[in-house]
């Protein structure tokens, strides 16, 4: 079976509808969280915090831009593994679910990461 109909048949699967379909919404999301939180204030500066560490407080200061990382990470990991679980899904289907689930796991840690910028970002500005 060629690469292609193995992933169309992924697609149509229980497994992209319930892990990779909310990993995407959620890359989304953590887009949406930084130009909704933070655009208006974090363009006007000239550095923003990207890293906090508790035993020396903010140590990582970078361009507004570079808050874009974290969503970009979550991106290249869904077309990855979407890839991959396509490519596994005629051959072993349960190692393809399991990707998909860590995807989503994935995705829900990176989420975490964002939020606690987001804040750091605020409290920074705020």
């Amino acid at each position: 079976m060629s690469y292609l109909k193995s992933l169309k048949s992924y697609t149509g699967s229980k497994a992209f509808r319930f892990a990779l379909l909310p990993s995407a919404a959620l890359v989304a999301g953590a887009t949406g969280l930084i130009y909704w939180f933070l655009f208006p204030e974090a363009a006007e500066q000239i550095a923003v915090p990207l890293h906090y560490n508790i035993h020396f407080g903010v140590d990582r200061y970078g361009a507004w831009r570079q808050l874009f990382t974290i969503p970009f990470i979550g991106l290249f990991i869904l077309l990855f593994n979407l890839g991959v679980a396509g490519y596994l899904w005629t051959r072993d289907k349960m190692l393809s679910v399991a990707l998909s689930v860590a995807t989503l796991i994935m995705e829900m840690l990176l989420i975490v990461a964002l939020v606690f910028v987001i804040l750091l970002n605020l409290s920074y500005y705020g």
